[in-house]
This record gives structure tokens, sequence and C-alpha cells, in this order.
């Protein structure tokens, strides 16, 4: 090679070879590279934005009372309260007891 006045040497960040600096390029990521063999353009992926997505419940309702509320200690259906123990078995009190359950 000759020599070229003002096209020094530089070495390339990625690879490592000697190479003239008018064969070089800056990166997006800031790196020297060379032009022909090293350089990687910015994915397009990166610029992508996302659109706003408005999450609103259409015609939302309020919680009925008939539904099953739970504890640690006491099951609640249809406002009706009964205490429970660890295993999720219910205390009977031997008056609530009726025919029909057993």
């Amino acid at each position: 090679m000759s020599y070229i006045p003002g096209d020094f040497w530089r070495i390339c960040d990625r690879c490592g070879f000697k190479v003239r600096s008018s064969r070089t390029a800056k990166e997006w990521t800031g790196l020297m590279v060379c032009r022909d063999t090293c350089f990687e353009t910015r994915h397009p992926q990166d610029f992508v934005r996302a659109a706003h997505d408005r999450q609103v419940v259409r015609d939302a309702r309020p919680e009925h009372s008939e539904y099953v509320r739970m504890d640690l200690e006491r099951i609640t259906i249809d406002d009706t309260s009964t205490r429970i123990d660890q295993r999720g078995d219910a205390f009977l009190d031997t008056n609530e007891v009726q025919p029909g359950d057993l």
C-alpha cells in the first residue's frame, strides 16, 4: 500500500485488523469498525414503539352477595356464615343438623 495523505491507520474494534481510516465507520454502538466486513446497522426492531392499549372493562358491574367468599376461619355463602377448621371441614352445631343433611 502506498502513502495517502490524511488517511491514517486505525485498528478495527471488532476484528483487530489494521485498516485505513477511510475504510472505517463508527457504528451505533460507538465502535470504529471496518466498513466492508465488520459494520452492522442497527436492527429495525430497536425502533418499534408499542401502541397504547386502553384496557377498560365495558359495562362493569358490582360483585353480588351470592358469590362465595372464603377466609381462614369462615366460609360465607349467601350471607350465611359457617366456621371451618384447618382441613376445610365445617364445624356443625348439633342443633344445626337436619335429617336431610346426613
